[in-house]
C-alpha cells in the first residue's frame, strides 16, 4: 500500500531538504561523484550531440581526456566528433573493460536517464553518470543548465519554495515540489516524480465549454492534440504560437490535417511569445529546443498577448518557450488580470523559475493558486499549473 503523506509530514520534509545541513550534505555528494569520475579509467560519452560535444569539452578542459562517444543512431556510427570515434553502446560495451564511466549526455523530453542508465547496466556498463552528475562535478564550464544550477543557488531561494509550497492546492503537487528539490540539491534521481504523459489532465473540469486555449509554443501541434483530448472537443478557438519555421510547417500541416468543423476553429501563428510585439533573434533548430537567441540567429516575430487577443471569453494559455515565460507572463498581465485565465507555464528551463515565476503570477493577480505536474522524465516538462479562484469549480482537488 502507497504511504500517503498529511500536508505536516511533507512540510518537515521540506524543512529537512532545505535545512542548515544542506549545503554540507550537497558539498558531500558533489565530493562522491567527483571521485567517481577521477576514478575512472576510461570516458565514454553516450550521445553525440550538442551536449555531448559540450560535456567532451569540458571533460578534456578538465584533464579527463574521454575516449570516445556511444551513439545509438547508426549514420553516426563509425565517424568521428571533435577527433572522437563514435561507437554504439553495443560496440563500447565489448570494446572497453571494467571501469569505464559513461557520462549520458541526452536532455530531451522523451528521454528516460532512468531507463539509458537500467540499459547500459544490462550491457555491462557498472559506472554511468548523468549530464546534471557531470555537470555538478565540472560546474564552471556546464552550469547553468536548464533547471539545473550550484545548490548555493537553490538554498539561497530558501524562502521562494516555503512560500510557493504553501500556494500549492494538492497532495500530489507538494510532492512534486520536494522531489525535484532532493534531485536539485543531492542528485536523487529516483526521488522525480513519475510522469504523467502529454495531457493537460491537471485542469479536468476546469474548464468551460467555450474556453480559448493560447498554445505558446505549439512545435508540431502535440500540444493542441493534447487539449482536444481534454476537452473532447468542446471549445471555443484555438490559437497557436510557433516562431521556428521548420516547426511552424508541421503544426500547419496537422491543422490542415484536422476534420474541417475543428480546422475553422484552429488559428495558427508563425509567432513567439514575448513582453512586447517586436522582433528577436531567433536560434531555429527545427526541433523542441528552437528557441530565442543572443547570437546570430534569424529574425523571427513574437508578440505580446496583451496586444494579441481582445476578446473576454475565458482562456486556457500553455507557456513552453524555452527560457521566455517569465517574458511571455510580463506580456499577458492585462489578461491575467481578468480572473478568467487559467495557465499552464513551463519551470524547467531557468533555475529559479520553480518559484520565481509563481511570485510573479501571484503579483499580477493574487487570487492564482497552483499546482505541479511533471509531464516528461529526468525533471522536462515541468509545469506550474495555475487557476484563478473565480474559475475553480471543485474545491475537492485541495485534497487530493
Amino acid at each position: 500500500m502507497k504511504t500517503v503523506f498529511t500536508d505536516e509530514t511533507l512540510r518537515r520534509r521540506l524543512g529537512e531538504l532545505l535545512g542548515p545541513d544542506a549545503a554540507e550534505r550537497c558539498a558531500a555528494v558533489r565530493n562522491g561523484l567527483a571521485a567517481k569520475l577521477r576514478q575512472a579509467s576510461k570516458i565514454l560519452v553516450y550521445g553525440a550531440g550538442r551536449n555531448g560535444r559540450s560535456i567532451a569539452g569540458a571533460l578534456r578542459a578538465a584533464g579527463l581526456k574521454p575516449s570516445g562517444f556511444l551513439d545509438d543512431t547508426p549514420s553516426k556510427q563509425g565517424t568521428e566528433v571533435d577527433g572522437l570515434p563514435i561507437g554504439s553502446s553495443v560496440q563500447g560495451a565489448q570494446c572497453y573493460g571494467p571501469g569505464t564511466l559513461v557520462v549520458v549526455s541526452m536532455f530531451s523530453p522523451g528521454h528516460s536517464y532512468r531507463a539509458t542508465r537500467r540499459r547500459l547496466s544490462e550491457l555491462g556498463f557498472d559506472a554511468v553518470m548523468s549530464v546534471f552528475e557531470i555537470a555538478a562535478c565540472l560546474p564552471d564550464d556546464l552550469l547553468p543548465f536548464y533547471y539545473f544550477d550550484r545548490p548555493q543557488r537553490v538554498l539561497a531561494s530558501r524562502e521562494g519554495f516555503h512560500r510557493l509550497f504553501d500556494c500549492l492546492i494538492d497532495r500530489r503537487s507538494k510532492e512534486e515540489l520536494l522531489g525535484h528539490l532532493a534531485f536539485r540539491l543531492y542528485l536523487d534521481v529516483d526521488a522525480l516524480p513519475q510522469p504523467v504523459g502529454m495531457d493537460y489532465g491537471y485542469l479536468s473540469g476546469w474548464l468551460p465549454d467555450d474556453v480559448v486555449f493560447v498554445d505558446g509554443g505549439a512545435f508540431d501541434g502535440d500540444s493542441v492534440q493534447a487539449f482536444l483530448r481534454l476537452s473532447g472537443e468542446r471549445f471555443g478557438q484555438v490559437i497557436a504560437f510557433e516562431p521556428d519555421e521548420l516547426n511552424f510547417r508541421k503544426l500547419r500541416a496537422y491543422r490542415e490535417s484536422l476534420p474541417t468543423p475543428l480546422r475553422s476553429r484552429v488559428e495558427v501563428c508563425n509567432a513567439g511569445l514575448w513582453s512586447e510585439s517586436t522582433r528577436l533573434r531567433f536560434d531555429a533548430t527545427g526541433t523542441l529546443g528552437s528557441a530565442l537567441s543572443n547570437g546570430d540567429g534569424e529574425e523571427v516575430a513574437v508578440v505580446s498577448l496583451d496586444d494579441y487577443i481582445d476578446r473576454t471569453s475565458p482562456l486556457f494559455v500553455k507557456f513552453d518557450v524555452e527560457g521566455a515565460e517569465r517574458n511571455a507572463l510580463l506580456g499577458a498581465q492585462t489578461l491575467l488580470r481578468r480572473g478568467n485565465v487559467a495557465l499552464a507555464v513551463a519551470v524547467y528551463h531557468q533555475p529559479d523559475d520553480l518559484w520565481s515565476l509563481a511570485a510573479l503570477l501571484q503579483e499580477i493577480n493574487p487570487s492564482y493558486e497552483f499546482g505541479l505536474r511533471s509531464h516528461m522524465d529526468d525533471g522536462t516538462d515541468l509545469m506550474l499549473y495555475a487557476v484563478p479562484r473565480p474559475l475553480q469549480i471543485s474545491e475537492s482537488r485541495r485534497l487530493n
